[in-house]
């Protein structure tokens, strides 16, 4: 049972309340007309006058000229007129009913005297209009004596319930989700037109069925124990199942559902509301897989990802090579750049995340870096990611370890250098060897001369001497094998003997 049931039911309970009501008012003004045929003593009629003036009524008394020769309190406290004016007004009808149609109408009906309770319009001293109910009764040949009844806030409050029970109706008929109320025993009690187009059944071939009426066996017993439990307890319930439409479509809906409270605290049905939410499934289902392979993906793919914010903070990093990585997944995932790497390489990270703000544009560095797996290069590419958070730059980085391609790099390097020093050698060696030859040659001729002045034999030797330490160094700078080189005075030299021995 919904409120708009609960309104229906209010408003037969006030109609069932007007009728006893109505009896009881017979049966008081019919009391107080016997007290009338009773008057005697004059001890009676003051007592008699004081009961009246003073009871939860309106009482009036006129006489067959319209003349008002009585006027009780709660006259005058519902309709602002003293006894005294109304008693001394030429025309006492008047001040309650300006409409002389309407008041002719009144007068007729109080002559008439039938005893019957009639619902009319009054107007008040202030202006208010007041609605009441009269039974008037014929007391002796020419007073009228009449009772009444002052229902306009009784009125009112019927007025603004009608109002609420069609405000509550065209609420639920305007809101987009579908909407359903049972009663106590289980069974559907209406909906609104948005569960009639959802589930397509008409509300009157779902009155008064059951979930095993309208949904499959599995489904329904779901149903059935979630009702169960709010129709023993009062409470409210939310979760996610699917629905079968008529059409055989299964949807994916969050049902909210709450107990219906009467004023005695008893619970008299469920309410309950549909929350279509099959297209949100199908998205984050849609998402689940592309969320798959995207990890797939960066898993088969050597490179590492990263995706940082604008202040160099981890957001995401994705990669199958942690042994790559400066420090522990878990460490550098929303830590900071300038937290996690040395000082320089920070630096320089933080001047490309910038440059990439900056430009808008993708940029390229390389950098040497200490990881489990030792000393490696690495190559970054950033480019800035565009709509991911509003006001706030992220950057995505794909890094690939080069140290492979540094160390075959350097590799041929030096190998161009060894050629380059060999070529140089080669060239050298073929220029100094017949110098060397000749001078040698010539020395040992005059070696073997008679008679040479001592000091000229001394210095015979020692060209000798220098010129085999030079046929030596001819002979180490043909067979050199590796490119090494030496510090000499600010610069470096090629290491010969060193380069020869390796």
């Amino acid at each position: 049972m919904t409120v708009q049931s609960n309104c229906k039911d209010l408003l037969k309970k006030i109609a069932d309340l007007e009728k006893e009501l109505t009896d009881i008012k017979k049966n008081i003004a019919k009391s107080y007309q016997g007290i009338f045929s009773r008057m005697g003593t004059p001890h009676e009629n003051n007592l008699f006058e004081m009961i009246i003036d003073n009871a939860p009524l309106i009482i009036d008394a006129f006489d067959t000229r319209g003349n008002c020769v009585f006027w009780n309190k709660k006259g005058e406290e519902l309709l602002g007129w003293t006894k005294k004016e109304v008693i001394k007004s030429d025309d006492p009808l008047a001040l309650f009913y300006p409409d002389p149609t309407y008041r002719k109408k009144i007068l007729q009906i109080i002559l008439k005297a039938d005893g019957k309770f009639r619902k009319f319009r009054l107007k008040a001293k202030n202006g208010d209009m007041r609605i009441q109910e009269w039974a008037n009764f014929k007391f002796g040949e020419n007073i009228h004596i009449a009772f009444g009844i002052d229902i306009t806030e009784k009125q009112k409050t019927e007025k603004d319930l009608e109002q609420s029970h069609y405000f509550i109706k065209t609420l639920l008929q305007t809101i987009p989700n579908p909407v359903f109320h049972k009663n106590a025993q289980g069974r559907y009690t209406g909906c609104n037109t948005a569960y009639e187009e959802f589930m397509g059944i008409p509300e009157r071939e779902l009155m008064g069925k059951t979930v095993f009426e309208t949904a499959p066996e599995h489904l329904a017993q779901k149903y059935h124990e979630h009702d169960t439990a709010l129709l023993k307890k009062p409470g409210k319930n939310h979760f996610e199942t699917q629905v079968t439409q008529m059409d055989g479509t299964l949807s994916d809906i969050i049902i909210d559902k709450a107990s219906i409270i009467n004023s005695k605290g008893e619970i008299t049905g469920i309410v309950g509301i549909f929350t279509d939410i099959t297209h949100r499934k199908q998205m984050e289902r849609a998402l689940k897989k592309k969320e798959a392979r995207f990890r797939a993906f960066t898993q088969a793919i050597p490179d590492i990802l990263f995706i940082f914010d604008e202040d160099g903070r981890y957001i995401e990093i994705f990669t199958s090579a942690s042994e790559l990585l400066f420090d522990e997944l878990t460490v550098l995932k929303g830590n900071y750049i300038k937290n996690t790497l040395p000082t320089e390489v920070a630096r320089q990270h933080m001047q490309v995340i910038e440059k990439t703000i900056q430009t808008q544009k993708s940029q390229f560095f390389e950098y040497a870096l200490d990881v489990p797996k030792g000393r490696c290069w690495f190559e970054s590419h950033t480019a800035p990611i565009m709509g991911l958070e509003e006001e706030k730059y992220f950057i995505a980085s794909s890094v690939r370890d080069i140290t492979d391609r540094k160390l075959a790099e350097k590799e041929i390097n030096e190998k161009e250098r060894l050629a380059a020093v060999m070529e140089t050698a080669g060239a050298v060696c073929h220029e100094l060897n017949q110098p060397l030859q000749i001078i040698s040659g010539c020395c040992e001729l005059l070696a073997d001369v008679h008679g040479l002045d001592a000091k000229v034999q001394r210095k015979i030797n020692i060209i000798m001497k220098e010129s085999r330490r030079m046929a030596k160094l001819n002979h180490n700078l043909m067979n050199i094998t590796s490119y090494k080189t030496k510090s000499y005075l600010k610069s470096k030299i090629i290491d010969i003997k060193g380069a020869t021995e390796a």
